[in-house]
């Protein structure tokens, strides 16, 4: 059965209320401790930065070419893509609807889970974004949330990690869907008309070394899907 609040809830709720042992890996640092080993350190900024990378920025001019009339992004974090799109020249003066939705951020103007937004009416938003959110969440949520975005949106613009993450906390995996392009694909057809669908970036998980290899790329390998709802 799936959970109303999310599997997973309690892995986030741990990072935003800086509970746990955080490990961060990542290209030019590397630690794991509490909150507490972090501050000791002087690099809880690390700790506290996490939500807060808007993996959206990179496709503002892509964003900005569908035209949208609304935008509801899941995964939000931070929420500093939808703050940003806002303060977008053209937006500016607009009464234009941009809000963010995540699961455990204290930043999103809705928590809740990609799955069960049920403040959210029905074609509410003319367009959902979603960057590297969706292999977040638990595979037995992921049709769910494909059905709630179809509900809540008339289109969709996801960016989906194909790779897994050094990150973790308590040593439990934050990106626990890890599937080849042909599995989302097959999914996200049962309910977008796919418009576009490419992988971009190159970099990939080194099991062995336990963190990402960028020496090719800057950017991990990740799905593109834009499209309408179904």
């Amino acid at each position: 059965m799936v959970s109303k609040e999310g599997k997973d809830k309690y892995k986030y709720d741990k990072i935003y209320q800086k509970n746990g042992v955080f490990k961060k890996n990542s290209k030019s640092f590397s630690f794991s401790g509490t909150y507490e080993d972090f501050r000791k350190n002087n690099i809880e900024k690390k700790w506290e930065k996490y939500g807060h990378s808007n993996e959206g920025k990179i496709h503002y001019e892509r964003i900005l070419a569908l035209k949208p009339k609304s935008i509801i992004d899941i995964g939000c974090g931070g929420n500093e893509f939808c703050l940003n799109m806002k303060r977008r020249k053209r937006f500016l003066l607009s009464k234009r609807k941009f809000i963010g939705v995540d699961i455990s951020s204290p930043y999103a103007d809705v928590i809740a889970p990609a799955h069960n937004i049920p403040t959210v009416g029905n074609k509410e938003f003319d367009l959902l974004t979603s960057f590297d959110c969706i292999e977040h969440i638990p595979k037995e949520e992921i049709e769910a949330s494909f059905e709630e975005f179809r509900r809540i949106s008339k289109r969709v613009f996801l960016q989906i990690c194909l790779e897994f993450s050094p990150t973790t906390i308590d040593n439990e995996e934050l990106h626990v869907s890890i599937f080849p392009e042909d599995w989302w694909l097959n999914l996200a057809n049962k309910f977008f008309d796919i418009a576009y669908a490419e992988v971009e970036g190159s970099a990939k998980f080194n099991k062995e070394l336990n963190r990402v290899d960028y020496q090719k790329d800057s950017r991990v390998r990740e799905l593109i899907i834009i499209g309408d709802c179904k």
